[in-house]
């Protein structure tokens, strides 16, 4: 099982890299939804760690998703 950070401040990417978690930089902000898709439906993923800007940017969607699935386990960071 595996964690990922999906985040685009690049401090904050760094940050995770160098502890060994996997990073999806986004560059525009309208890839996040797909980036948090394609990323839930993998099977290997344990957490999924958000930046705040990312979460408030598809909140809609990952509120639904936490209600409706147990896994992975979705964290929102301020970052």
């Amino acid at each position: 099982m595996k964690a990922k950070l999906i985040s685009n401040d690049p401090s904050l990417n760094l940050m995770f890299r160098l502890g060994g978690i996997e990073i999806e930089q986004v560059d525009r902000i309208e890839e996040s939804l797909s980036k948090f898709k394609t990323s839930v439906n993998d099977d290997n993923l344990a957490v999924l760690i958000l930046s705040r800007t990312i979460y408030n940017n598809i909140s809609k969607d990952v509120d639904y998703y936490r209600e409706n699935k147990s896994e992975p386990l979705i964290v929102v960071i301020d970052g």
